[in-house]
This record gives structure tokens, sequence and C-alpha cells, in this order.
């Protein structure tokens, strides 16, 4: 499929259910706040504006563009000696985007271009944290970590349309979904955080068994259905154990949302300290290694665009070799 640019129009989630008009408002609240931040500070020296900038980056250079970030963060996974070795192992996973476009190397790091787009996606993760934005952030996440645009949804039941979920947060996809007329079980290993503040969905959803308590082991529950890790903690191992044994069952299918797990997020908040992840290095190395050797991305001529402006939400889709 070739590479389009989408444009920020073609990120819509406000039919994400009943709490999609918060997070398409939320969305374009972090883009505004995005753009002031970049006309503050760059929009002179690269002489583009921030949708230029965020989209001067093809598909593929965009996980480049994030490994550097994610390096330079703190708790990142990657050091500078080995953001080469983990780039290569990029290109070798996903395939079809790189044989479509892909533009650049990671020799090539002293682009104007490559600098612009590196900006323009720090700019918008400083915006997530703007105190203007924070407050309905945080209710939106609590809710949802990952929506879907509605292309998305559609794929998933077109194709797709028995999932079984490692990491299904409050069930908020899994109620979606299974309304849309999916069929889906959701697993959480904390599914009870929620009793205290219930979500309107989560007791129906808990009833009639489409979320329960689990974690990575429930991937063997069903192998015939595709699997769905969206969002996952960073640097956390379920979703490579969870891949893992989904594979040895006889799974075929992986669908993916990349979302905070490339080391952005830090998790365990400790007498206010964050700390990251337990061998939060080795958990990703495992995953990638697990996705290089046994799985290929889906190159169906449907599958939902890739949108540079949805960053880390876009749904990557796997096929087991084997």
């Amino acid at each position: 499929m070739p590479f389009k640019k989408m444009g920020v129009a073609a990120v819509d989630y406000s039919g994400f259910g009943e709490y999609g008009a918060r997070l398409q408002a939320l969305f374009e609240a972090i883009w505004t706040i995005a753009t002031e931040y970049w006309n503050e500070r760059y929009s002179q020296r690269f002489r583009m504006s921030f949708d230029e900038a965020f989209n001067v980056l093809d598909r593929a250079n965009e996980w480049l563009v994030e490994l550097i970030v994610t390096s330079n963060r703190p708790y990142g996974f990657l050091d500078a000696r080995s953001m080469p070795d983990f780039w290569s192992m990029f290109r070798e996973i996903f395939c079809p985007p790189f044989r479509e476009h892909h533009n650049w190397t990671y020799e090539r790091l002293g682009t104007s271009a490559l600098c612009a787009g590196l900006f323009a996606r720090e700019m918008y993760a400083r915006a997530r944290e703007d105190q203007r934005v924070f407050l309905a952030h945080a209710e939106t996440t609590r809710i949802c970590y990952g929506p879907f645009r509605q292309d998305e949804m559609a794929y998933l039941l077109r194709h797709h349309p028995k999932i079984i979920e490692i990491g299904g947060g409050s069930g908020y996809f899994a109620s979606v979904f299974s309304r849309a007329g999916g069929t889906i079980t959701s697993y959480d290993n904390d599914t009870y955080q929620w009793n205290r503040e219930p979500p309107p969905w989560l007791f129906g959803l808990k009833r009639a068994g489409i979320l329960a308590e689990g974690g990575a082991e429930a991937a063997t529950r069903h192998p015939d259905r595709t699997l769905l890790i969206s969002w996952p903690q960073g640097g956390s191992v379920f979703p490579f154990e969870a891949l893992r044994r989904y594979r040895r069952a006889g799974g075929r299918r992986f669908a993916f949302k990349l979302g905070g797990f490339m080391g952005r997020a830090t998790t365990n908040l400790l007498g206010g300290i964050i700390l990251p992840p337990a061998q939060a290095a080795l958990n990703h190395k495992r995953f990638f290694k697990e996705l290089l050797r046994y799985w290929r991305e889906t190159d169906d001529a449907d599958r939902p665009e890739h949108v540079p402006e949805a960053f880390l939400n876009n749904l990557w889709m796997f096929e087991c070799k084997q």
C-alpha cells in the first residue's frame, strides 16, 4: 500500500464509543498546544509548519525518531551504543513499510528533515504534559490509553472478529468491540482496581465473562482468535510472555498498538520516586526478537492507513511465519 500523508483530520476517535468525543477533543487540544510550542521554538529555524514537520518523515522513519526521543528521556531503554542494532532489527520486523518508502538509514542522522521530525514529535510529547490538558488526559487515559479510529475498528471486525485481549485495563475496548458485533475476551491482571470507581460497563462485562482477571498465561486460552495487545506498560514483560505463549499454543494472528511500550512510560510510584520496570531493556529485547524470528507484518491491501499524526497509536498487524 503506497504511503499517504493523511493529515491531522484523518485522526478521528469520535466514533469510539461513548467516550469517543472526549478522546477526540483531547487529541485536538494536544495538537493545538504542540503547534504553539513549535511556533515558539522551531518554525523560523526550519521554515515549515508543525504539520509539515510532523509529516516530513515516512512511516518507517518514525521509528528512528521515536528511538532517538526515547533514548534521551529518563529511563529510556536505549543508549547510543545499542541504537544501531535495535534500528536494524526494526528494519527486519516491519518489512512492508520499508519496501515501500524507506528513505533514510541510521547513519543519516544529520539531515535537517530528520531533525525537524524529531523536534515535532518532542513538541507533541511535551504538549501531552501541558497543564491545560493534564486533567483531561488523566481522566481519559484512565478509561482508555489507545483509542481506535473507525477504519481500525472496521478492519478488525471484518478480518479479526474474534479477539483475545491481554492487558485490557478497564475493558473499554472490549465493551465497544462487543457492542459493534465482535467476539472478545479481555484479560487484565488487576481488574479489581476498577471496582472502587467502576465505569458503567465494568460489571456487565464481568458478568458476561468478557472481562476477566488474568495475565500473559491467559493468551493460551483462545489460540483460534487474534491476540490484541494495546499500549502495554513501558518496559513490561507481559507482551513477550503473552505473544510467546500464544504462538506456542497455536496462535497465528497478532494485533498491536505500541503506545508507551518503547520506554516513554515509566511505572511503579514508590515514595514519590518514579522507577523503571525491572529488566526493561531485556523485556524489550525479548519481545522484538520474538517478532523478528516468528512473525511478519500483515500486508493486507485494506489494512488501516498509517497516520503519522496518530503517532504511537497506529494499529500494527502480524501473522505467524510458521
